[in-house]
């Protein structure tokens, strides 16, 4: 007698895995669409995210996630880019981090999540293996460090994950 009762789960309709696909299209999308962006400020990147993300959202037919303003974190490529955003942003945050530092991950959501509520002030990562020279003209000697810049003078710094004194130095940076 077999006593194994076990029916095999059965497939989600079609429908449902359309709608994921789209759904997931949209998403990729989204990320390639803003890709060009990575370098540029976070007041001229939005525009043209959110343009895309509501034309690849119309295209498949779904409803386009909401894009809040404010939450660029800007991906540092080069030196020249670091010095351009410097001189040309009245208030940044830098994280200099590195994608196998676990302290620089375990912080980099909150970094992340003020980008999204302090508009005024542009948030730039800058990883130190791929910006080397960056890092060694700046003395970058741990990781994260934050350094703050007002009108491209450092207006303060610090090192560690330490999300209290994170948002100290982004809220008085927004405030000034």
């Amino acid at each position: 007698m077999n006593t194994n009762t076990h029916t095999p789960a059965p497939r989600p309709a079609p429908s449902r895995w359309r709608r994921l696909c789209r759904t997931a299209a949209v998403a990729l999308v989204v990320t390639l669409a803003a890709a060009p962006y990575a370098s540029a400020s976070p007041a001229t990147s939005r525009p043209a995210i959110q343009e895309a993300t509501a034309g690849a959202a119309q295209q498949a037919g779904i409803e386009a996630p909401s894009v809040r303003a404010g939450g660029a974190v800007i991906e540092v490529t080069s030196t020249e880019q670091f010095a351009e955003l410097l001189h040309s942003e009245p208030r940044v945050v830098a994280m200099f981090t590195a994608h196998w530092c676990t302290p620089c991950r375990s912080i980099t959501p909150e970094f992340e999540y003020l980008s999204t509520q302090h508009g005024t002030v542009t948030f730039l990562s800058v990883d130190v293996d791929t910006n080397y020279e960056l890092a060694q003209d700046i003395g970058i000697t741990s990781m994260p460090t934050f350094i703050a810049f007002r009108n491209a003078d450092r207006a303060g710094q610090f090192i560690g994950p330490h999300r209290e004194l994170l948002r100290q130095m982004v809220q008085g940076l927004a405030a000034s």
